[in-house]
């Protein structure tokens, strides 16, 4: 509880300073680990298919194109012509894939005419630091911003995505994990449920009372995960 009073200030200012102004707030979460690492091109290619795929994050057109206009802003809160506005919020370690957001809106305006764009990152500390309190703060903070988001696009195989699509209650469209470094030819795929992956299910479930449990009605509840198909998650 500690904890939790102490970011939720800070937390607070963030929402209402830079994704609260938005009409619609977008949570992307790119984490990489082991075997999903790629090169930060591959993975923001990924992103970018997966988002045409989806209808994710705004399409952009030439600035030629003078009939669509945005402002499109890096940081402060936004208003936007039209009332039509987004933000997006980036939750990683690196600062590379807020840079080439940021970017892409910066250098073409948005398909709708009149849409303004923010691109928001709030850290970008470069590595994991499990064992420093105030890193494991931040990124719960980020986890509580994410969830603040109508849709969102998480990594596979992570928790700090799973916990974040399960506090905001929505089907998070999860990136495919690049098994081996190699991105997969289908990008990503909606997840059947808000739910958390278990990585590692137990393979006999019984009841407390020491009884087994019937598999087929566990099954109706039960489907393999999106990102891991050892995995198992629950479904409605």
């Amino acid at each position: 509880m500690t904890v939790f009073l102490r970011f939720t200030p800070t937390v607070t200012r963030y929402y209402h300073s830079y994704l609260a102004p938005a009409t619609r707030r977008i949570g992307v979460q790119i984490r990489m680990v082991g075997s999903d690492t790629v090169p930060a091109d591959d993975k923001y290619n990924q992103i970018l298919a997966c988002s045409r795929q989806e209808r994710i994050l705004p399409e952009t057109v030439d600035d030629s194109d003078e009939a669509a206009v945005t402002t499109t802003v890096t940081g402060g809160g936004g208003g936007g012509n039209n009332g039509s506005s987004t933000a997006i919020l980036i939750a990683s370690l690196y600062a590379d894939y807020y840079e080439r957001l940021r970017a892409r809106y910066y250098e073409h305006a948005a398909a709708k005419g009149g849409a303004w764009v923010g691109v928001f990152q709030p850290t970008h500390e470069e590595r994991q630091a499990t064992e420093n309190l105030a890193h494991n703060q931040r990124a719960l903070a980020e986890i509580y911003l994410l969830s603040f988001s109508e849709e969102l696009l998480t990594s596979g195989l992570s928790t700090f995505g799973y916990v974040s699509s399960s506090l905001a209650g929505v089907r998070p469209v999860i990136l495919l994990t690049a098994f081996d470094h190699n991105v997969p030819a289908t990008p990503c795929r909606q997840a059947v449920s808000m739910e958390p992956c278990n990585l590692t299910p137990p393979r006999d479930v019984e009841c407390r009372r020491g009884g087994a449990v019937d598999g087929d009605d566990v099954a109706r509840h039960v489907r393999v995960c999106e990102d891991f198909h050892n995995g198992v998650k629950l479904f409605d």
